[in-house]
């Protein structure tokens, strides 16, 4: 997967948050950030955070611009050329050799079309699949905006031109295709800058590659992901007890009630009894709104919506912004907590301590440590105790061992 997104601050709290959900749901492969606002060694602390081995970057100017690009060593990136503007790379993705140009059109209307032209001049000696990304700062008709003054014909022509000479088909996509909202005065104005696309080579490797438009958070721009297969991972919630439930006025109630419920049959296991009284927790937590995960999520989608509501002042999403940044701080500062207690670092390390296995024997007493040899040696292992050496005069040896069955069961 390929992330692309104009953050407006890799430093601010809810840009950094949405970094991490996205990466915990998504983890893409590669991650282009525009308006950075830090400089590299800010950017190097999120490198570390997020698992990326390859970071390139291109510096701030002042308080506004700069561009990150993350990468997982498996794609092997190489930047060709990079400025303000485009950072194009050759990267391998499923053993395919790729172009990527990572764009950032410049903000200013007459410079524009100067990154068009620089892209032209890329697209004359690329014949292999290639693919765009970024914030383009620009839109191909008055079809892709909703709000503000209806723009002549006339001033697409550069933008459409760009994509033609290089051969660029946009990716199919889901989600709110408007990836960035505005007010001017006491109306909204929203567009699709943001979006991806690919030449007739990209799509013959990646006939199924699609691009999804996520919530707005911390920024005016949605970040956009692009899938390079139809195949989505799925994730398996489970339940984790919270200990904040318990200072939750009626919680204590249900679970004595529920218990005692319980006791009236005696046939029902301990395992049982345990698995009730979650399933009675989990129906207690969504009846009573006490899923921190979903205020949190609610609070995501309020503010998402209040972007793009004419009727809300920016006093009212400022406010939504502040609710979501106090949820998250209060469910940081609880595992915070957590985290620093002695018991759980001491069991956690006495269990990782237990759980890992460093090495083993082999059957000639020779010591390993590969994990494959591992494995195999375990395997073994296990076959040579539980497999028959076809012994005689086995009833020697059962006459030792007492029935627990009579004769006629």
């Amino acid at each position: 997967m390929i992330l692309s997104w104009n953050c407006q601050g890799a430093g601010s709290f809810l840009a950094i948050r949405h970094l991490r959900e996205i990466r915990k749901k998504f983890f893409p492969g590669i991650m282009f950030l525009m308006e950075t606002k830090n400089k590299r060694d800010f950017l190097q602390d999120l490198q570390v955070e997020f698992g990326y081995d390859f970071l390139f970057t291109v510096e701030p100017s002042g308080l506004s611009g700069g561009l990150a690009l993350f990468a997982l060593s498996e794609f092997n990136v190489q930047v060709l050329s990079s400025n303000n503007r485009v950072i194009d790379v050759s990267a391998t993705i499923d053993g395919n050799k790729i172009y990527i140009s990572f764009v950032y059109g410049d903000p200013v209307i007459n410079q524009r079309q100067y990154v068009w032209e620089q892209l032209a001049r890329i697209s004359i000696s690329r014949s292999n699949a290639w693919f765009m990304v970024g914030d383009f700062n620009e839109i191909n008709g008055n079809h892709e905006k909703s709000g503000g003054c209806t723009r002549s014909e006339r001033s697409f022509i550069d933008f459409r031109l760009m994509q033609q000479n290089c051969g660029m088909i946009e990716l199919p996509y889901s989600g709110d295709c408007f990836s960035w909202v505005g007010r001017r005065h006491n109306y909204l104005v929203r567009c699709r800058l943001d979006c991806a696309m690919g030449n007739a080579e990209w799509f013959s490797l990646y006939s199924s590659a699609s691009s999804q438009y996520l919530r707005f958070m911390g920024s005016d721009h949605r970040p956009i992901i692009t899938h390079l297969s139809s195949r989505r991972r799925k994730g398996w919630k489970k339940f984790r007890f919270d200990k904040r439930w318990t200072s939750k006025i009626g919680f204590e109630n249900i679970i004595r009630e529920r218990w005692v419920d319980i006791d009236n049959n005696s046939d029902i296991s301990f395992y049982e009894r345990v698995k009730k009284c979650r399933s009675t927790i989990a129906r207690w937590r969504r009846e009573e709104n006490y899923n921190t995960q979903k205020i949190l999520e609610e609070l995501k989608d309020k503010l998402d919506r209040s972007q793009v509501d004419q009727t809300m002042s920016a006093a009212e999403v400022f406010s939504i912004r502040n609710q979501l940044q106090k949820a998250y701080e209060e469910e940081e500062s609880f595992w915070q907590q957590k985290r620093n207690t002695k018991f759980y670092h001491a069991t956690t390390k006495h269990r990782r301590g237990r759980n890992h296995i460093n090495g083993l024997n082999d059957s000639r007493g020779v010591w390993c440590q590969n994990e494959r040899k591992i494995k195999a040696i375990a395997e073994d292992y296990f076959k040579e105790i539980f497999s028959s050496s076809s012994p005689t005069d086995i009833e020697v040896s059962l006459n030792h061992v007492e029935n627990t069955l009579s004769g006629n069961e």
